[in-house]
């Protein structure tokens, strides 16, 4: 694990996804969607992080860029959130493991992360079971659980008149 001094407060969750997990869609890595993510021109897009459980939602996260490599010009990062979805009913939800996941393709429930695959929640709250790998259906999804993790959402945003891809790197997440 790498460490980093830090002059204001003190590390209370650390998470490093090497230039090698972007594009691994399985835990432990936990990476979606598979990289390379093309951002269109004056747009945004998202990349979804599963984490260790020390992650918070709504605590300030924040990231470096160990080997500092240069994104394409006008690619940057413009937002690293831990966030917790929760279940809804009715929604259509994109696969959590594919090329277009969303907020909706996750929802954590007592602690517990949930990816889904593609389909639409029913109108009541399935049974949930919160031991990692259990499966889950829930009218034409499956949520799988991932145990007690948080999920990191990264937007990357492109100012630039043509899509680009963010160069994959080594990213180190933290929450103090």
């Amino acid at each position: 694990m790498n460490s980093y001094a830090h002059s204001v407060g003190s590390i209370q969750a650390f998470y490093s996804v090497s230039a090698s997990d972007w594009g691994v869609l399985s835990p432990p890595s936990g990476v979606q969607p598979v990289m390379p993510l093309l951002v269109g021109a004056g747009a945004a897009a998202n990349g979804y992080i599963m984490t260790n459980s020390r992650f918070k939602p709504g605590w300030r996260t924040t990231y470096v860029k160990p080997t500092a490599l240069a994104d394409p010009s006008g690619v940057s990062v413009g937002s690293v959130q831990c966030i917790a979805p929760t279940w809804a009913a009715g929604v259509t939800v994109t696969n959590s493991m594919g090329a277009s996941p969303a907020d909706t393709s996750f929802c954590t429930i007592n602690g517990c992360l949930f990816s889904a695959s593609a389909g639409t929640t029913g109108a009541t709250v399935p049974k949930f079971t919160f031991t990692a790998g259990d499966t889950i259906v829930d009218n034409s999804v499956t949520w799988t659980c991932r145990g007690n993790r948080g999920l990191l959402k990264i937007t990357f945003e492109n100012a630039s008149g043509s899509g680009a891809e963010p160069t994959l790197e080594q990213y180190d997440f933290f929450q103090e």
